[in-house]
């Protein structure tokens, strides 16, 4: 039988988007914090660049990912050092977006070596392949902040993970960035700045999904700290549970779920 009254962490999906935008705009404040191991990468990594020292990216695609493009804003030679099976992963996405932004990149065993004078792109429009993952798109949006031109994007591909997409074009609009879009395109204007200087990152989702998940089947949960709505796609658990027949209520800012006296499929 368990019982729980407490928070959960803060979401890493969230936390990493916001500490490269935060790394453009130091003064910004983030409120939350995880001790997850891609969100301990992606603080390091970034406090890596700033010294100039290699990046150790782990395991972490989203970390390789983010911090690539981040890397590639500053000019000079940057070095982004993982694990064997990190860089033997698929890619070559990344490798045509430095391409197009007028990066070097030179990808080893262990290894993602950059080489750029910060974004110089060679067409009109960034084409950024979307079929595997939305982490790409999200990625150049991300670090789009401060640019000395206007940004043209077009994601490639139907296979855009749409809510995770939707969260950070959520947060950088939060944030203040503006952005003009037409279909799936989008254009960046140049000169984007952060228009506030505190931002509250919402607890993680799947963690609370897991923990509603026990309290369902063998004791009751009360979460604090817990959001109405959420922009994360795990937030989803808390319709499908009650459907499931599992007693749960969000109200003002708590979750509470409670044993389920008999659960059915959906």
């Amino acid at each position: 039988m368990m019982s729980y009254l407490g928070k959960v962490g803060a979401s890493k999906s969230l936390l990493n988007r916001a500490l490269i935008i935060q790394s453009y705009f130091p003064q910004l404040f983030l409120q939350g914090d995880s001790n997850c191991e891609d969100v301990l990468h992606m603080s390091a990594g970034l406090a890596a660049l700033k010294a100039g020292n290699p990046v150790q990216c782990g395991e972490g695609g989203t970390v390789l990912r983010f911090l690539a493009l981040r890397a590639s804003r500053i000019p000079g030679e940057h070095r982004l050092q993982g694990s064997q099976r990190l860089m033997s992963r698929p890619q070559e996405e990344l490798l045509k977006i430095l391409l197009q932004l007028g990066v070097d990149a030179k990808l080893t065993a262990t290894e993602l070596i950059l080489s750029s004078k910060g974004w110089k792109p060679q067409g009109d429009t960034l084409h950024v392949p979307s079929q595997r993952s939305s982490q790409f798109v999200s990625a150049v949006l991300l670090n789009a902040w401060g640019l000395d031109f206007d940004l043209y994007v077009s994601p490639v591909g139907a296979g855009i993970s749409e809510g995770y997409w939707r969260m950070t074009h959520k947060m950088v609009g939060e944030l203040g960035m503006k952005i003009d879009r037409w279909d799936n395109d989008f254009r960046v204007p140049a000169k984007q700045v952060v228009s506030r200087l505190e931002f509250q990152i919402e607890p993680d989702m799947s963690s609370a999904f897991s923990l509603a998940a026990a309290a369902a089947v063998g004791g009751d949960l009360t979460l604090v700290d817990f959001p109405p709505t959420s922009v994360q796609p795990d937030f989803a658990f808390v319709d499908i549970l009650q459907k499931m027949g599992v007693p749960l209520t969000v109200y003002k800012d708590h979750l509470r779920v409670e044993k389920a006296a008999r659960l059915h499929g959906v």
